[in-house]
């Protein structure tokens, strides 16, 4: 099922539920064309600057979280090139992403083609060397609201996959794992409930 989205405006705040943000960003990799979001929390070889979970795949004790929206950002990590924009709108056009959570179903399916326009007009283009500074800001980062918020209960495992139905070519991947040239982020931003 795919869900309805429209756009998102601001959220509001009290002491015990307040506005927040979970994401976790993956490299494109040689071969790879199914990629799981949210389940490898923060450490040394995953610093901060790329997740927020911790653990992963789930919410801490006490802590429940309400998605209003998914955000997605691309990052270039080489110079960007006409050839680049035109293979990320071929893998894209066709690519999903699923929301999925213990005993749930049909949460939402989105295309990933409803995020080209933004990402056409404003990839943010960092240096390989820039990789721990990746923030939640940029210009490049496009937001949709669903119809349908999630709620994701303290201590439920959930994820979200993101599936390329096509071969990613060496242009969007690189090499090998070791030096890739596009990275995605997926935000999930809504209020999180601290229970007393």
């Amino acid at each position: 099922m795919v869900q309805q989205v429209k756009k998102i405006s601001s959220f509001g705040a009290t002491a015990n539920r307040f506005d927040n943000v979970l994401y976790d960003t993956l490299n494109l990799e040689p071969g790879t064309e199914s990629y799981q979001f949210f389940t490898t929390p923060r450490s040394n070889a995953k610093p901060e600057g790329f997740t927020n979970m911790s653990p992963g795949g789930q919410l801490a004790e006490g802590i429940d979280f309400i998605v209003a929206a998914i955000g997605l950002r691309i990052f270039c990590l080489e110079q960007q090139t006409t050839d680049w924009f035109r293979l990320l709108n071929n893998a894209m056009s066709t690519a999903t992403a699923t929301f999925n959570m213990t005993g749930k179903q049909d949460l939402g399916l989105w295309p990933l083609s409803m995020w080209l326009d933004t990402i056409n007009s404003g990839v943010t283009p960092i240096t390989a060397g820039d990789g721990d500074q990746i923030t939640t800001q940029g210009s490049s980062l496009n937001w949709v609201a669903l119809n349908r918020p999630i709620a994701i209960a303290s201590k439920v495992q959930f994820d979200m996959d993101l599936k390329f139905y096509e071969s990613l070519p060496a242009g969007l991947t690189g090499p090998d794992v070791e030096n890739p040239i596009t990275r995605i982020k997926l935000i999930l931003r809504g209020t999180m409930y601290r229970k007393k």
